[in-house]
């Protein structure tokens, strides 16, 4: 009988030991994944990096399934070193498929890869649920070690195959040189897996007790680990000796009390899977990294998976209760969008810190759930829960993979570049364009202290319309030869100007009321209002031949400029309600702030968005029609082009529904006056 003496002898080699089995379990697979720039330069049409995985995961889920519901039967010790050995077999024969095809494409060598792929999902499902099965019958720093070495399986097949690139990149055929050796360090890691699983690990005195424990308990699937070890009838005779250390929960009813461990793991690997690593390689676009660009954020996720292993050790951050655990996995399908617009939008920075933060609570989550569930229970049930645990893992995996080819729909090569900046200075543009008129509006009640019997929000917006629908009917009528450009700086320098004397007035008047400041403000109103169609008019004319989420962002600064414009007054007020003069010094300030956001606008409306090459893209496209309003614009730009007579119809219907709009809004302004019927005061 191994005694409690061993309980510790040979925990740090142990633990080394699981490290290494956990790359071993996922070098080979990752080899694969990590070499994808080769396969995709291989079979450029038959999405490798997608096809490999979905091939792969159905024979991993299904060995899995069947190993799972007959776990508590299967020789754990055969089952772990025949899925070693299918890893080390199959990594040779996709070096030997390269070598014997030298490096062609083609349906056949693709196929033999797929077989190859399935090869490793069998391998894995056999590897990956025996070793957790078997490690969650002993101490957690095991099954951590474990789970650290899978991490780190991709770490280390990324900082191979970004050597392996480097050393070869500038050498003929250096892709698959690189690939090759890559290959061969992959082989002979699994060979040493075989080795250390059949030779050292089961000798270790705490891996002996450890599993002569489980035999006293009931576990038959130690036996040949133990006779392994020479450890043989001794526990036998003691297994037999009480029936009742036999009697063990059905995986049903440990499925059903950890149906909430279950899902988490699911939900972990769907939304892991469903990113890492057919988006990585196929939906990121192109950067300044160029090839190197999915290598880096492969070798990033790998590495921050790799250090999340270990850092539940640090106690504050260990989440233990379950429904803490199940609130962090949720939250983390807010990378879903946040990838998206990324994608589209972002830059490589952005795109490979989210990346980062994917393999950060990839790691994290997944060593919190499985050293926290087996916890409680004897070591037949443990090992059985480990493997329902690792059957839930690759079923999300699974369906991660499938739900990976969705990110496909509607992916086209059009022209993008600079989109996301364009669509941030359409928001800013869109603040600006009413950011001034918003400003007069919400100072109602310093200007309603001034001018008490003037209504003068009621006034300020009847002046403020007419001039504003006036101009617009102008602009329309006369918009095919209107130059767009100097149209909307003339708007945005008119409102900066207006902003400024607003302030102005009331600092000349020292903030008094009376006839004389109330008819500046009302002309400075109509100034707003001349603006107004300018710059709305104009923007919405521009935006219109651009593409949608130009002029959606444009109207959704429409917006944030009166959210934004609440919000300052709402502090500003705040800040000087106590002090002397108060509202008066919060209406100076927040006059200021509005007159430095115009100054913003035109200096990005005039310099940033005109260089964008999105922007000089539908502009040229839009000259080509027939448009002369880009001229300037395009000129800015120092792009010169010739057009036809024909005017382009989207400037036009845009300035006619902006026309229309502000119809609408004086209508209302006017129609406004009619709540003061019956009002003694008026």
């Amino acid at each position: 009988m191994v005694g409690l003496i061993y309980y510790k002898q040979g925990k740090f080699q142990g633990t080394v030991v699981c490290f290494i089995l956990g790359l071993g379990s996922l070098v080979a697979w990752n080899s694969m994944l990590t070499v994808g720039d080769y396969y995709y330069n291989l079979f450029p049409k038959y999405h490798p990096s997608r096809v490999l995985t979905i091939i792969y995961q159905p024979f991993a889920l299904g060995t899995m399934a069947i190993l799972t519901y007959n776990e508590s039967k299967i020789n754990t010790r055969k089952r772990n070193l025949i899925g070693y050995s299918l890893f080390s077999i199959s990594t040779l024969l996709v070096l030997v498929l390269d070598l014997a095809t030298s490096g062609k494409g083609g349906i056949g060598p693709y196929t033999g890869l797929c077989a190859l792929s399935a090869c490793f999902g069998v391998a894995d499902a056999l590897v990956q649920g025996g070793m957790v099965g078997d490690l969650s019958l002993m101490c957690p720093e095991f099954i951590q070690s474990f789970f650290g070495g899978l991490a780190a399986s991709g770490a280390l097949a990324s900082g191979l195959r970004l050597l392996t690139k480097w050393g070869f990149e500038k050498s003929h055929n250096g892709l698959r040189k690189g690939t090759m050796l890559f290959f061969a360090i992959a082989t002979l890691f699994e060979f040493l897996c075989v080795i250390l699983y059949a030779m050292y690990f089961p000798k270790l005195s705490i891996v002996k007790y450890y599993r002569s424990k489980a035999a006293l308990e009931g576990s038959k699937t130690v036996s040949a680990d133990l006779a392994a070890a020479g450890i043989h009838n001794e526990i036998n005779l003691q297994v037999g000796f009480d029936a009742k250390q036999q009697e063990r929960l059905s995986n049903k009813q440990l499925l059903l009390q950890n149906i909430d461990y279950a899902t988490d793991l699911f939900l972990i690997y769907v939304l892991t899977l469903s990113i890492f690593p057919g988006f990585l390689y196929e939906n990121t676009g192109s950067h300044k990294l160029g090839t190197w660009y999915p290598l880096v954020l492969i070798a990033m996720y790998n590495v921050l998976d790799l250090i999340s292993r270990y850092t539940p050790l640090i106690k504050c951050l260990k989440l233990e209760s379950r429904k803490g655990l199940l609130i962090a996995v949720l939250l983390r399908f807010l990378l879903i969008p946040a990838f998206y617009f990324t994608a589209k939008y972002g830059d490589q920075g952005w795109m490979i810190l989210l990346v980062s933060f994917l393999g950060l609570t990839n790691g994290h989550l997944t060593v919190c759930v499985i050293t926290k569930a087996p916890k409680g229970y004897k070591g037949p049930e443990q090992n059985a829960l480990g493997n329902l645990l690792v059957l839930f893992l690759l079923l999300g995996i699974f369906s991660g993979v499938c739900l990976d080819w969705l990110w496909l729909i509607g992916k086209s090569e059009a022209c993008n570049q600079g989109k996301f900046k364009a669509i941030a200075i359409c928001f800013v543009l869109g603040i600006g364009s009413l950011v001034s008129w918003n400003s007069m509006l919400t100072i109602g009640d310093y200007y309603y202290i001034l001018f008490p019997k003037y209504h003068p929000a009621r006034v300020l917006t009847l002046v403020y319309q007419p001039f504003a629908i006036g101009t617009m009917i102008i602009m329309a009528y006369y918009e095919s030869k209107i130059n767009t450009r100097i149209r909307n700086l003339a708007g945005f320098a008119l409102f900066f100007v207006s902003t400024f004397l607003v302030l102005v007035v009331d600092l000349a008047t020292s903030g008094k009321g009376g006839i004389g400041p109330y008819i500046g403000i009302c002309v400075l109103a109509a100034c707003f209002g001349i603006a107004d169609a300018q710059v709305e008019g104009g923007m919405v004319g521009d935006l219109c031949f651009m593409c949608p989420e130009f002029i959606q962002s444009y109207l959704a600064g429409l917006a944030a400029s009166g959210a934004l414009i609440s919000l300052l007054r709402i502090l500003t007020k705040v800040a000087f309600e106590k002090s002397n003069n108060g509202l008066r010094k919060g209406a100076i300030l927040f006059l200021a702030i509005s007159t430095f956001i115009e100054l913003v606008c035109i200096v990005l409306y005039a310099i940033c968005f005109t260089k964008l090459p999105i922007v000089k893209y539908y502009r040229s496209k839009a000259a080509l029609e027939g448009s002369k309003t880009v001229s300037a614009d395009l000129a800015a730009a120092g792009i010169r082009t010739k057009t036809d007579d024909e005017g382009p119809e989207q400037n036009a219907l845009g300035n006619l529904l902006v026309l229309c709009l502000l119809s609408g809004i004086c209508a209302g302004a006017v129609l406004d006056w009619l709540w003061i019927i019956g009002k003694g005061s008026f």
